[in-house]
């Protein structure tokens, strides 16, 4: 169960994570100018930190309850 699971969640997190970091590289390059003149490279980066860690925090709290839920139905 915990291997099927980790292939659920796994390919669309990692799909996710490289697609971001794409964007994100592009983003940098194309408004480095804008970014560092109105928000600033270190407050930007600070928020995305944040989000991402929100996002870890959910994913892995859905992950793990997905995970008992699934033991849980399977043990019956």
């Amino acid at each position: 169960v915990l291997k099927q699971l980790m292939l659920w969640f796994g390919v669309p997190v990692c799909l996710a994570i490289v697609l971001a970091g794409v964007f994100f590289i592009y983003l940098l390059l194309s408004f480095s100018t804008q970014i560092a003149v109105y928000i600033g490279v270190k407050e930007l980066l600070q928020q995305v930190l944040v989000t991402i860690s929100i996002l870890v925090v959910l994913l892995l709290s859905y992950f793990v309850s997905t995970l008992i839920l699934f033991e849980r139905s399977i043990s019956k």
